[in-house]
């Protein structure tokens, strides 16, 4: 789920002025925010899918590629879902276990843009 949906504990607070959403009058752009997103097995630790707060930074939980092992599934708030081929995806064996921290995850600017346009209608990506 996209963090800035959870209305939790800020863990990663949001560069400001972006806040949490609360309610969905509040949702600035529905078509464009997206709710839930595919993730990469491995990097799954925590219900939301923390958003990069620059498009160089890494993934903490990376998007999925499991479908054709190259994009990921997005819903958004107006209902409908997209599929969304990534530049550099991530998929590793969930077979051959963890032998390493799976965070961060790295990433691709074009890919973090593409995800922080779509997480808030106020992220500039």
């Amino acid at each position: 789920m996209n963090d800035y949906l959870n209305g939790g504990v800020e863990q990663y607070a949001p560069v400001p002025p972006v806040t949490f959403y609360k309610r969905n009058s509040e949702f600035g752009r529905p078509s464009e925010l997206f709710v839930f997103i595919d993730v990469e097995p491995l990097s799954i630790c925590f219900t939301p899918f923390e958003i990069p707060v620059a498009n160089t930074q890494s993934y903490f939980t990376a998007p999925g590629a499991l479908h054709d092992r190259k994009s990921g599934v997005l819903s958004f708030a107006d209902g409908h879902s997209e599929s969304h081929r990534w530049k550099r995806r991530v998929l590793r064996a969930t077979t051959l276990g963890l032998t390493a921290n799976p965070h961060p995850v790295p990433s691709d600017r074009t890919d973090v843009s593409y995800i922080r346009a779509r997480s808030h209608h106020l992220a500039t990506p």
